[in-house]
């Protein structure tokens, strides 16, 4: 059928189908505060008090419950070491992430010539994928995803938004 000239034949070689597919698990954030006790401007960051359980119980992308308790936050205090917060850097980790990409072609051979019609699909499932919540600990919706929070395309999360279909033509020779 490789070499056949029937109208079966025709219709049936010169396919290609490809796939990308890539997951991964979060990635890590900090969620800062601010300590006027400690007079120290310049000296770097100043990290969350975590007070308890600071997993999240909340569903991603919600608008409406926090991701995580926002009850296990507090600004830290006093003028020691415990005045920079008990979090650390990149304590916390955005919601997992997964992507498919599909693309298939189609080669027409004519002589010398090679036609060659193509479909492209980014994020083929049209699958969200989220960032990190709003982290800022005085907001309104600190700790709950925000519209800015979806990754509609290259953001934090590396994807490429929303579903994005492609098409293509191409002549090799």
């Amino acid at each position: 059928m490789k070499d056949g000239t029937s109208v079966a034949a025709r219709v049936l070689q010169g396919w290609q189908l490809n796939g990308i597919v890539g997951a991964y698990s979060g990635t890590p954030y900090s969620i800062t505060g601010t300590n006027s006790a400690l007079n120290c401007q310049g000296c770097g960051s100043i990290f969350i008090d975590v007070n308890g359980n600071a997993d999240p119980t909340g569903s991603v992308g919600s608008s409406n419950e926090p991701y995580i308790p926002i009850s296990v936050f507090s600004q830290p205090v006093g003028a020691t070491v415990a005045g920079f917060g008990n979090s650390g850097r990149n304590a916390f980790r955005r919601p997992s992430v997964w992507n498919a990409d599909l693309s298939v072609f189609k080669a027409f051979p004519l002589g010398r010539l090679r036609p060659e019609f193509r479909v492209e699909v980014a994020n083929i499932f049209n699958h969200p994928n989220w960032g990190a919540p709003d982290t800022t600990f005085t907001s309104n919706t600190f700790m709950r995803f925000t519209p800015s929070s979806y990754d509609g395309g290259g953001g934090s999360t590396n994807t490429p938004g929303p579903r994005r279909v492609q098409l293509g033509f191409r002549v090799q020779f």
